[in-house]
């Protein structure tokens, strides 16, 4: 999927011209699910990069008219953010791709 998966391919450009890294986002992908998650690395705040690289993937989802949902996993006893995940139904992920492959919004 990493050949033909435009929306990887268009956040890491889009933060690539921000210096944005993207050392902290993984996908994982199972039989029925496309994951994308942000880890943070501060345990008592929540570092700037991962507002940004949420601020990007939630521009092109909600233009898009994309389903997605969202859960979040906090450290122990409530002391600060440890991870942002969004989760598309695989096939979801696919029509994203395709839309913006062919340009048909």
């Amino acid at each position: 999927m990493d050949k033909k998966d435009h929306f990887k391919n268009l956040l890491k450009s889009n933060c690539m011209d921000e210096n944005i890294p993207l050392r902290k986002v993984k996908y994982n992908c199972t039989d029925k699910n496309v994951y994308i998650r942000i880890k943070n690395d501060i345990k008592r705040d929540v570092e700037l990069d991962i507002i940004e690289i949420l601020s990007k993937i939630l521009t092109v989802l909600v233009t898009l008219k994309v389903d997605f949902n969202h859960y979040y996993s906090l450290y122990p006893h409530k002391k600060g953010l440890d991870e942002f995940v969004i989760v598309f139904k695989k096939e979801d992920y696919l029509n994203l791709n395709l839309k913006l492959e062919t340009g048909d919004f």
